[in-house]
């Protein structure tokens, strides 16, 4: 996902959204990488340690019913229907 998916999917700025983005990247969990204009982070799958694999189990099991989470999905489902990015209509 580029920060403006993520900022049409949480209904946050972007600074907030590249602060929290980065933070997690700085972390080892995500993996940023360019293509084009766009900045693309991803699950950084090749720095998984003893500490990652744990976090994300607990996260998936805590976050798995919680509602907000569960908009949250349906809204990121809308937004990559929309195809921000192949339309260009987004990070100008």
């Amino acid at each position: 996902l580029c920060v403006c998916e993520i900022m049409a999917v949480l209904d946050m700025i972007q600074s907030r959204v590249s602060r929290h983005l980065d933070i997690l990247r700085r972390a080892g969990f995500l993996v940023a990488r360019r293509e084009k204009k766009w900045v693309i982070y991803t699950w950084n799958r090749e720095k998984v340690n003893s500490y990652h694999l744990p976090l994300q189990e607990m996260l998936r099991l805590w976050l798995n019913d919680d509602e907000t989470v569960r908009r949250d999905r349906e809204r990121l489902k809308e937004v990559k229907a929309m195809g921000l990015r192949e339309n260009k209509s987004c990070c100008r």
